[in-house]
């Protein structure tokens, strides 16, 4: 009986240490491991990061964030912004900064940066300033020339970001008032994602197809593109994302293309950087989508607007990366597919096609510019 019984510890034993040594195996993997796969990851095998395993269920309770919606806005948007804020009104999780780029009219669109006087300013001001939700609402207003990262590094400052969780960056051509925000927001806190757009739906042609909105069960795409136009970006990342940008960037083209990287090569180069625990780092949310009216704001050929705006990391930076490095658009890529539950299928349709018929109102979109499935009336 002695003997029987130590020849099933032994054998509970030898069970016991292969299941370690499998689990084990799982839970080590290369930095980006699975979420990246296919991209570049830093050469180096470590442990497998907390924020890689399963995430709690959806049912748990979510923190209550607090958001900074910050966008460079012109005397055109005036309209739009006020649908926006009219939309978000009595949400305490969203406070507003806009920041006025076209109060001198012989700026040119080149970034530079001139003083202003009270008369110069009051055109621009003035279809904001006669709105009651301007003064109401807009907790930041500033006064200010320039492209889109400069208007980041001048007044999104340290000390003002780490008082939020996020910050919402969007240009005044977005149709902020159509968007789901909370469905997006809880699609941003389930999935712990550093940067994440809305999906666009627009009837004209968008620069990158990546970028356009799918339907179908589909809540959000994991990529290693975002574009600038519209992010919710968590504020330790933007901490990190202003501290890369040069003190004399100009344009904004080129970060869409990179900033997916950052944290995939800073954090292990750099013990001195550091993110909380995330999942994902870039996601496209397909069932909160954004109507971008593409109003192009800034001459398209504009010699600042066309200057290199985001070093390139490969060469910028002594790093080792294995895998391709994305360059261009051709280069983009969906590394996972985040499956929307049925409870959210109706709501998804419904937020698509309030978008589309937003469009349709606006102009005749190009039908192949449409999600599937959708078109100027319902079918």
């Amino acid at each position: 009986a002695l003997s029987q019984r130590l020849r099933l510890f032994v054998a509970v034993a030898a069970a016991a240490s292969v299941l370690f040594f499998l689990w084990a195996l799982q839970h080590t993997c290369s930095v980006g491991t699975p979420e990246f796969q296919g991209r570049p990851t830093v050469a180096v095998t470590v442990r497998r990061p907390p924020w890689t395993e399963p995430l709690p269920s959806a049912a748990a309770p979510k923190k209550l964030v607090k958001v900074l919606m910050f966008s460079a806005v012109n005397r055109n948007s005036a309209e739009a912004i006020g649908r926006a804020v009219a939309r978000f009104r009595g949400d305490a999780r969203f406070e507003w900064m806009l920041v006025h780029f076209d109060c001198n009219d012989n700026d040119g669109g080149n970034g530079h940066q001139p003083a202003y006087s009270t008369a110069q300013r009051a055109p621009c001001l003035e279809p904001y300033t006669r709105a009651p939700w301007y003064k109401e609402h807009v907790k930041y207003k500033e006064v200010q020339a320039g492209f889109k990262p400069q208007l980041w590094k001048r007044f999104l400052l340290p000390e003002l970001i780490r008082q939020y969780d996020y910050v919402w960056l969007f240009d005044c051509d977005m149709e902020i008032a159509l968007i789901d925000h909370d469905l997006l927001l809880d699609t941003v806190q389930q999935q712990q994602s550093l940067l994440t757009m809305p999906a666009y739906v627009s009837g004209t042609q968008l620069f990158y197809r990546i970028v356009v909105a799918h339907s179908g069960p589909l809540l959000a795409r994991v990529t290693d593109f975002v574009e600038v136009g519209c992010v919710v970006v968590r504020t330790d990342f933007l901490a990190m994302v202003l501290d890369f940008l040069p003190a004399d960037i100009v344009g904004d083209w080129g970060i869409g293309l990179s900033w997916c990287q950052l944290p995939l090569w800073r954090m292990p180069s750099d013990p001195s950087v550091a993110l909380l625990p995330f999942r994902r780092a870039c996601m496209v949310v397909d069932a909160a989508p954004v109507v971008h009216r593409h109003e192009r704001t800034m001459v398209k050929d504009s010699a600042g607007r066309l200057a290199s705006a985001w070093p390139r990391i490969p060469s910028s930076r002594q790093v080792t990366l294995e895998g391709p490095i994305m360059q261009n658009s051709r280069d983009m890529h969906v590394f996972d597919n985040v499956s929307l539950p049925p409870s959210l299928l109706r709501r998804k349709e419904n937020n698509i096609w309030n978008a589309v018929q937003f469009v349709c109102q606006q102009q005749q979109p190009q039908p192949d510019m449409l999600p599937g499935g959708f078109k100027c009336s319902r079918s």
